[in-house]
This record gives structure tokens, sequence and C-alpha cells, in this order.
């Protein structure tokens, strides 16, 4: 039977905390032991707003951006008063300087997922990303783990996915396979046509998923191994999620200079940056800054 996380009733406004405040050892054990953890009232009204506008922002410039920076959502209509309503997903945020004012060294995701990783003291933003699902047309995401779409090995990395609208089954909230971090990859599919590669559905034990409504604000940690997967939008409410992936800095490193993908990148000549913000110098969210980025020699 799918299981579902309870949802308190509570305003949305976010707790003001300090450092190492954030999680008790019961809710740490729970992390380690269900790959996922949910935490309410992350971030306050005015927070969101501010992040809502700045995407919005984004979306009425789009023109003006590299094409994959934003992808449409099939079949949503325009909305000339909220470009948000024809947005599927902001791609390459990091590449914008209000990420980190947002995402950044003293905000609350931030300082949340260096306590949940036991106090990272060089905790880096390793991507960015905004998933919109407007109303009526948000599109299934299939079940994934994060880690079977990046092109990088990096088991330390953890995601905060931070609710800014209400998320519910019927808009599209996440779904979590319990424990499924434990079990090492699963094989994903690419069929043509596929959004993503994707775990095929019917090899779901749906007695271990578990459904994860969220109030605006809440949000939601995970293992980059841990399978997820969310329902279409068949409501009037859209569903505007924004997740964080962080990363110890010398696991970061270590993934990169192991991997293809640096190495591809040099040989074939291509900028370092533009999207994967793993070499640009405002992903390090720690005071003081290093004097440069790390560069793959």
């Amino acid at each position: 039977m799918q299981g579902t996380v309870e949802m308190p009733q509570t305003s949305g406004q976010g707790v003001a905390r300090t450092r190492r405040e954030f999680f008790g050892p019961e809710e740490r054990r729970q992390y380690q032991e269900e790959g996922f953890l949910v935490l309410r009232g992350l971030l306050n009204a005015d927070e969101r707003q501010e992040v809502v506008e700045w995407l919005r922002d984004i979306a009425r410039r789009r023109t003006e951006l590299p094409s994959w920076h934003i992808i449409p959502e099939p079949g949503a209509p325009a909305d000339p008063d909220d470009p948000l309503t024809a947005v599927r997903k902001f791609q390459a945020l990091p590449d914008y300087p209000e990420a980190m004012r947002y995402f950044g060294v003293g905000t609350p995701p931030a300082e949340a997922t260096r306590e949940l990783l036991g106090g990272a003291d060089d905790l880096r933003l390793m991507f960015l990303s905004c998933f919109a699902k407007p109303a009526g047309h948000g599109t299934e995401t299939p079940w994934h783990q994060d880690q079977g779409l990046w092109s990088i090995w990096n088991p330390a990395a953890t995601s905060c996915w931070v609710a800014i609208d209400e998320c519910t089954p019927e808009n599209g909230c996440l779904n979590f396979l319990r424990g499924s971090h434990r079990g090492g990859m699963v094989e994903h599919v690419m069929p043509e046509g596929a959004f993503h590669p994707y775990i095929p559905r019917e090899t779901i034990d749906y007695g271990r998923v578990v459904t994860v409504p969220m109030q605006p604000g809440d949000a939601v940690f995970f293992d980059g191994r841990a399978l997820h997967q969310s329902e279409p939008n068949r409501s009037g409410k859209r569903r505007l999620g924004v997740v964080a992936v962080y990363s110890p800095d010398a696991d970061l490193v270590r993934s990169i200079d192991v991997s293809d993908w640096a190495k591809n990148r040099v040989r074939q000549n291509q900028p370092l940056g533009s999207g994967e913000a793993f070499y640009q110098e405002r992903v390090w969210i720690d005071e003081p800054r290093p004097s440069r980025a790390w560069r793959p020699e």
C-alpha cells in the first residue's frame, strides 16, 4: 500500500534558525535509512515571492537567453502577464547572480543541507533548477534516480527540493521509493521522445512508495540514488519547485576528476561553465572564497 508523509497544518511561514538547528538525531537517522527527509517551513512567504519574481524575470527574457536555459511545457498556453505558465523547467540557474542570494551561503537551503551532511565546511552548489509544472499542463516526471542523469558519479551529493507552491497529489507532488538509495543504481532506459532517461514504471515496488505533499516553503532532502517521480498536474493550480544540489567540495572535485566529463569538455575546446556551474567561482558558497575556481589540468 502506498504511504503518505503526513502534512501538518502550518502557516507556511519559515522559522528563523541558526546553523545546525534544523535536524535532530532521529531525523538524520531517518534520512540515512529512507533516503529522503521532509523539513517543514524552510522558506517564508517573502523569500518564496522573491524567488518567483526572479524566475518570472528570467522567463520574460527568454528570447535573449540560450534556448536550453528554459524548456517550455508542451501544450501550455503562454500568458503575457505570467510567463511561468508556459515553462516546464529552468536550467543553468547558477549562471544568474541572484542564485547565490537565494541558495548560497547563509540561506536556509544551504545551511540545512550543510547540517544534514554533517556540517561540511566546503559546500558547493552543484546544480540548481526549477520545475514549474503549470496548471493543467504539467507533464509527468517518470521514475528515475538523479545520479542516473548526471554526467559525473558523486554519491555525496544531496538535493534540497523546495516547494514554492503547495504540492499535492492532484498537481504532481513528489513520490519516493522508500530505502531505494541503498539498493544501488537501477538501469534507466531512454526510448525515442523521452524527456530524459527513466526507470520503467512496471519495475517499481509500489508497496514501498511514499507520497510527499508539501505546503509552500517546505523542503524535501534526498540522496542522488533515491528513486522518485511526480504525476502530471491535472489540477487548476501551478506546482512550482526549485531543487538545489549540494556537495562537499572535495567530493565534487574528485568526482569530476575521475569522470570523462571534464576531459571531453577540454578536448572539444568547449567553454568550462555555461550551465554546468562546476567551474564557476560563484558556486562556492563559503567564505573566504578560494583565489580561483578549480580547473581540470
